[in-house]
């Protein structure tokens, strides 16, 4: 009995140290590991989020806050075509999944859009760049570079009093259906540089779907 308390004291320990050196991660809209992290790592309810369970077990969706690379601005060294949504790391592999069926979030708006990314170790921020898919794209390829059209460029963005960064944005006319919305945020006290994929239906711009 002790010793099964020391492995539950010592599973614990493990992911609470994972959680502590976590930074963060797209909240609205919501980012894919973080939508899985929500439905219940070890019994996710979505199929997209059961599959990519299945590729890389729970622990992705318990560090949800550390898609990252030491990119320092070279984004695409770091990052390569088809692992964007893991950041090019290859722990988060299963978030790189070709699927139709991620779960998304719904935007209605024909104005200006403000995310919000959830901050849970905060940074001094130098970048933010959010791209979103083009008319191209579809779901069940996977995600290149050359599959995105930057929208929104970003500096220093001040912290809220909750941990977020909330991005004044705007999509847009034309993006309208079901996209990937891609963030980018650099740091600017070290070259770590966070990636995040998030699933959104967007209607009322007036595009295409």
């Amino acid at each position: 009995m002790k010793a099964h308390t020391g492995l539950v004291s010592a599973a614990f320990l493990f992911l609470s140290c994972q959680q502590s050196f976590a930074h963060g991660t797209m909240e609205y809209p919501i980012n894919r590991t973080y939508q899985c992290y929500h439905e219940g790592p070890e019994s996710p309810k979505s199929d997209a989020c059961i599959a990519a369970k299945a590729v890389g077990g729970p622990s992705p969706m318990y560090n949800w806050s550390a898609i990252s690379q030491n990119a320092g601005g070279n984004d695409l060294a770091f990052v390569a075509d088809g692992q964007l949504c893991s950041g090019g790391n290859s722990h988060y592999a299963g978030f790189d999944l070709a699927r139709e069926d991620w779960v998304k979030t719904q935007i209605n708006t024909s104005g200006p859009l403000t995310l919000s990314y959830y901050a849970s170790a905060p940074h001094s921020t130098k970048r933010w760049s959010v791209y979103i898919t083009k008319d191209s794209y579809k779901l069940n390829q996977p995600l290149r570079w050359s599959d995105l059209d930057k929208f929104c460029e970003l500096g220093k963005v001040a912290l809220d009093g909750s941990k977020r960064y909330n991005l004044d944005c705007t999509i847009p006319q034309g993006y309208d259906g079901d996209r990937i919305i891609y963030t980018v945020w650099e740091r600017d006290d070290s070259a770590e540089t966070f990636y995040s994929c998030s699933d959104v239906r967007i209607s009322g711009l007036g595009g295409s779907s």
